[in-house]
């Protein structure tokens, strides 16, 4: 999707400046919830959101490139931690809200139009959605409803299958 059709509804928000946004949201204990929003559906969020939220803005931009860099190790131990639900595992770091423990305005706008927050890795339901010989057993449900149109491929190794050797650092 184009920057396009969001430019109108960030130009309408009140701005916030970075330095403000950290000073903030270092005062509060967040929850995060996030949301897989089909693309055709954001400007119209953005618009129901003008009245409650603030946008970004960095020397007059509003819109800027994201980019998120992963690291796994070459047997991808963080991602097999994730798909085994290894609770000793090391995290590395589709809407993404973060709030107090109370839903926001953006949380309540999207409860209302059928999108409910989704449990999963951004890291791992992206791999298992790009790499379907791998397991996806904790977000198979998410695969299926926005990713795939064919059944599952990568389906977690049952007892007899041969499961892949995993680091140490995820055991």
């Amino acid at each position: 999707m184009s920057s396009q059709p969001i430019t109108a509804p960030l130009a309408a928000m009140d701005p916030i400046g970075l330095a403000e946004l950290i000073d903030r949201a270092a005062l509060q204990t967040r929850v995060d919830r996030k949301y897989l929003v089909p693309l055709d559906r954001v400007p119209h969020l953005l618009d129901q959101l003008t009245p409650y939220a603030r946008v970004l803005d960095i020397d007059g931009a509003r819109s800027f490139r994201y980019e998120s860099v992963y690291f796994d190790t070459p047997m991808l131990a963080s991602y097999h931690c994730a798909a085994y639900r290894r609770r000793r595992r090391f995290k590395v770091r589709v809407v993404e809200t973060k709030t107090s423990a109370a839903a926001s305005p953006a949380d309540r706008l999207l409860w209302q139009g059928g999108l409910r927050p989704a449990r999963i890795s951004k890291y791992a339901t992206g791999l298992a959605a790009l790499r379907p010989e791998l397991p996806d057993s904790p977000w198979r449900r998410t695969l299926r409803r926005h990713f795939r149109t064919t059944p599952s491929v990568g389906t977690a190794p049952t007892a007899t299958a041969h499961r892949p050797v995993q680091e140490a650092s995820c055991v």
